[in-house]
């Protein structure tokens, strides 16, 4: 910094490194099925002339598609970040997510990976309007979708599907 008559110099921090520091997946506090949900994978970096990719896996598999990638190089803010958003479904509960960071050429630098905590929707929010959702022998999870009857009366009937993985 330089005022009319001095001039004097700050001194700063700074780390000096080979890589990277590995991205941090940011996840929501709760991802319930069927609910839109955004995953973040920050990196507390960026660097003019030397651009980095972010790229997200589940269980291995690209799935970046729907990715938005962005990077600040203000004085007080660089990152770079990648935003995914996605439904998870019940299939996804215990499912593994990567973040990986590749430099420009596509190589491999580091990474952060989560398992992924899906809440299930209760049989009864599941079985949509119009419908009742009857749960029969919770120790073997049979979820029966039935007509709705008329008040007061239940309707006993085939059922529509069974999901055997309730409860």
């Amino acid at each position: 910094m330089e005022s009319k008559t001095e001039k004097w110099m700050e001194r700063i921090h700074l780390n000096v490194s080979e890589r990277p520091f590995p991205p941090h997946i940011q996840l929501p506090p709760e991802i319930q099925e069927s609910q839109e949900v955004t995953l973040t994978c920050l990196l507390n970096f960026s660097c003019y002339g030397y651009p980095i990719q972010l790229q997200w896996f589940l269980e291995g598999v690209p799935v970046g598609q729907a990715a938005v990638n962005s990077t600040s190089l203000a004085t007080k803010s660089v990152f770079t970040r990648s935003e995914l958003k996605f439904s998870p479904q019940w299939s996804h509960h215990g499912k593994i997510v990567t973040c990986q960071l590749h430099d420009a050429d596509g190589k491999f630098l580091s990474n952060d990976t989560v398992q992924l905590n899906v809440k299930r929707e209760s049989p009864r929010h599941a079985c949509g309007k119009g419908k009742i959702c009857v749960a029969f022998s919770p120790g073997q999870g049979l979820c029966h979708l039935l007509p709705r009857a008329s008040p007061g009366h239940t309707a006993l009937s085939a059922p529509v599907f069974q999901e055997k993985d309730l409860l």
